[in-house]
């Protein structure tokens, strides 16, 4: 079957990929359907909180590394494994989170309750919808090993960066406040003053976090750290499977929200980054995007430019073409390069699904294989919030759409 019909094209049909889905009779293939949904999740699966991933060839104990004291405490991943599982033939996603570079981490939630950043709303709605270890909970649930990866992240410079604090506080003194506004003017002073304190904290462990604990500059947390950082750790996931035989290394996918979108689709159309640590891009089997970018330069139209471009790539904008995905298509052998699913929710950003599409076209005009999905009802986030449903998940939804393709390249029925 010819790649092009059979993967979706440019149109990002749903009803393509849902008739494929039935065609391929996915009651007998997903093993998400021969497990039933546990409310307790140890029935199903184990996780490996903060494994160091920093050092490659470092000591693979199954626990994290807390004596060296000098690792970057984003250059960490939790690791999901099912436990009705054979470990021979187990497969591995990883996934990297979203965050435009500069924010986020394995457990979204984090972030924004942590010296980067304080702000209570967006903590408790990240925390309420599980991000994104929810992803590394489906896939575990589902009989697939999934490792959630951090990676050291960029910072705003000044002015923007006090923008981005007032957003925090504002948010934050909303979230203090509102419920209490109605019983006394004095605590809710209290409360404002205890919130600026904070944030001002906030502002001074930045500096004193970067000196005593990550000995370097947030500054210079610029590309190609990011990509080099995720890297880094699918090399030490391959050498832990080797070593623990929890996993199966050589059947290996990437997966990424974002951000991290862009990051694995960078990671195996320039293979320069895998190269550098010993890895082959013919040694990941598939690529999952979610509302990727794939081309930077549009970043730079807008003020977004300040808040994301620059801060992570520089000014240059040689560099933002050369971190560009789309611009290493060509360059890329399509018989060597592992088959993509772009995945857009259909309320995204508008500028993130026109460069989805651009991207596709690419693909396709190259002989690529990939297919494109487009889920209804979601946005940029709420896209995230398909995964690790309690309830087992409706046809054709963002999770079932991932465990479908990691089964037919597992079965190289995609060819």
């Amino acid at each position: 079957m010819n790649d092009s019909q059979y993967y979706a094209g440019g149109n990002g049909s749903i009803d393509n990929l849902i008739q494929s889905s039935v065609n391929s009779s996915m009651e007998n293939q997903i093993n998400m359907r021969n497990h039933p949904r546990h409310d307790d999740d140890s029935c199903t699966y184990s996780c490996i909180n903060d494994l160091d991933y920093s050092i490659v060839g470092s000591s693979h104990d199954g626990s994290a590394n807390q004596s060296q004291a000098k690792s970057d405490r984003k250059q960490m991943l939790d690791l999901y494994l099912p436990k009705s599982a054979d470990p021979s033939t187990l497969p591995i996603v990883v996934f990297v989170h979203g965050g435009g570079w500069r924010r986020g981490d394995r457990k979204a939630y984090r972030y924004y309750f942590s010296a980067y950043d304080v702000n209570l709303l967006i903590a408790m709605l990240f925390a309420t919808w599980g991000i994104y270890d929810n992803v590394g909970k489906a896939f575990a649930r589902s009989g697939i090993a999934c490792a959630v990866v951090s990676y050291r992240l960029s910072r705003l410079k000044f002015p923007y960066v006090i923008l981005e604090i007032l957003s925090s506080f504002l948010m934050t003194t909303a979230i203090i406040c509102g419920p209490i506004l109605a019983l006394s003017w004095i605590i809710v002073r209290y409360l404002l003053a205890a919130t600026v304190t904070l944030c001002l904290i906030q502002v001074f462990s930045r500096h004193y976090d970067d000196v005593d604990h990550r000995h370097v500059s947030l500054n210079q947390v610029r590309h190609p750290v990011h990509v080099n950082d995720v890297a880094r750790s699918i090399k030490w996931l391959i050498q832990y499977g080797q070593k623990t035989k929890l996993y199966n290394p050589q059947s290996l996918y990437l997966c990424g929200h974002s951000a991290g979108g862009h990051i694995v689709s960078l990671l195996v159309l320039d293979p320069s980054y895998l190269n550098n640590v010993g890895v082959q891009s013919s040694d990941i089997k598939a690529v999952i995007s979610i509302s990727g970018v794939y081309n930077l330069c549009w970043l730079s139209r807008s003020v977004l430019k300040q808040f994301y471009l620059n801060p992570a790539f520089g000014n240059d904008p040689a560099t933002w073409a050369k971190a560009s995905p789309c611009n290493h298509v060509v360059r890329s052998k399509s018989k060597q390069t592992p088959p993509f699913l772009i995945i857009n929710p259909k309320n995204d950003f508008y500028s993130l699904q026109k460069d989805a599409d651009r991207f596709v076209a690419i693909l396709n005009d190259n002989n690529f294989k990939y297919k494109q999905f487009i889920t209804p009802n979601r946005n940029h986030l709420t896209v995230m919030t398909e995964f690790n449903r309690k309830q087992k998940p409706c046809s054709g939804n963002v999770e079932e759409m991932c465990l479908l393709f990691i089964h037919q390249c597992q079965g190289n029925s995609y060819d």
